[in-house]
């Protein structure tokens, strides 16, 4: 008498899983056994797999050995990786059966569109280079070409096509970019395509954005300081924000000599001088006032250190290892305006004034109190959330109107 063991459910579980592998196994050494037994022991590269899958497949498709074809399809992506050329069979085959499903739209897809856009329109071959592993044969990219562009055609006069089936059987068939504005209208707007196309190029901005650029402008300097008279200025700036509010760090080099003598006190001698460099370093804090699409107001305030170098003494002639200098410096407060103008390259040009509260100390020396007025034109580099948002992969492609 045979005893008989029940199966646990345990054990049924692993016993499912090992059939399940081993007739996963078997079809795999069955695919790669079929695919062997079609193509030559020589084609082991990318290129060689790539060159004779591609004049093998639209043969046994046409003559209706599907199985075959799939094969050959699946042999070529396991080997060499997913490209243009499979992506496009794969995404027409899924239609011509009816098993299309939108997880073949990915955000691959979109490079996968544009290449064979440019393969269509391209007459002397340039797109190969895009192409990596195959061979140089564009005559053949070009023939496979057709085999595709029959089954587009074919697809396109079934009636009950979806919204999506129908936009990629049309842009095989006949790629252009004004194809895209179908995007911008339901029922396509509201797919996963329409969506994957509506994201933004540059992925979602932080909400911390920086800026950085460079400043050309004037110091004008009032009352008794205006003396020294008004200097051009050259600087540079940093910036982060945060919604609303900046919060930035600048310097700025003021040049070129007094444009009237005055007198410094330097080591219990009075000396008169028209030396003069400026030196500006600034914290500020700022705020949107105006921010419309491409433009900006922004209402500016923060603490400065000004030093100004006003007399240079040359004890030797021979060697400047003995110079001597005294600066002055005073710390102040400014506030002012700003205005930008931003470009679609994340560039920007822009405009500020400030208007600083100074108090320079010159101890027993001509008087250069007061105050001063800078006027900026600045260039810069920074995002605008505006133009952020508007550059989609759909707006990139949609015709100028």
């Amino acid at each position: 008498m045979v005893k008989v063991y029940p199966i646990l459910p345990g054990m049924k579980k692993r016993l499912f899983l090992i059939v399940s592998l081993t007739i996963i196994c078997l079809h795999s050494f069955s695919q790669e056994t079929n695919v062997k037994m079609i193509l030559s022991d020589s084609n082991s590269s990318c290129s060689e797999i790539q060159y004779a899958c591609m004049q093998l497949i639209p043969l046994y498709y046409q003559d209706g050995i599907i199985d075959t074809a799939s094969i050959l399809l699946d042999f070529w992506e396991k080997h060499c990786g997913l490209d243009e050329t499979i992506y496009r069979t794969k995404a027409l085959w899924a239609i011509d059966a009816g098993t299309f499903t939108d997880t073949l739209v990915t955000n691959s897809m979109i490079g996968y569109l544009d290449l064979y856009q440019w393969l269509s329109q391209d007459t002397s071959g340039r797109c190969l280079k895009e192409y990596n592993y195959y061979t140089p044969e564009f005559e053949l990219l070009k023939w496979y070409k057709t085999f595709t562009d029959s089954i587009a055609s074919r697809a396109l006069s079934y009636s009950d096509l979806s919204a999506e089936e129908r936009f990629f059987a049309t842009f095989y068939l006949h790629p252009a970019d004004s194809l895209y504005e179908g995007l911008l209208k339901e029922p396509l707007s509201f797919t996963k395509l329409g969506k994957t196309y509506q994201q933004n190029v540059g992925g979602e901005l932080s909400e911390w954005l920086q800026n950085w650029g460079e400043t050309l402008g004037a110091w004008i300097p009032y009352d008794k300081l205006n003396t020294i008279g008004p200097h051009p200025s050259v600087g540079v700036f940093i910036a982060v924000r945060n919604k609303k509010m900046i919060y930035s760090g600048a310097a700025s080099l003021r040049f070129f000599r007094s444009w009237n003598d005055f007198q410094v006190m330097y080591k219990d001698s009075l000396y008169t001088t028209h030396n003069f460099m400026g030196l500006n370093f600034m914290l500020e804090t700022g705020r949107q006032l105006i921010d419309w699409r491409r433009h900006e107001l922004d209402l500016l305030g923060g603490i400065d250190l000004e030093l100004m170098d006003v007399l240079n003494l040359k004890n030797d002639p021979a060697t400047a290892d003995d110079n001597e200098s005294k600066y002055l410096a005073s710390p102040a407060i400014h506030f002012g305006l700003g205005y930008r103008y931003y470009t679609k390259s994340d560039h920007f040009f822009g405009i500020s004034s400030r208007y600083h509260l100074m108090n320079f100390n010159n101890k027993q020396g001509s008087n250069l109190r007061g105050n001063a007025l800078t006027i900026n034109l600045e260039y810069g580099f920074g995002e605008n959330r505006w133009l952020h948002e508007k550059n989609t992969y759909l707006n990139q492609r949609l015709p100028l109107k």
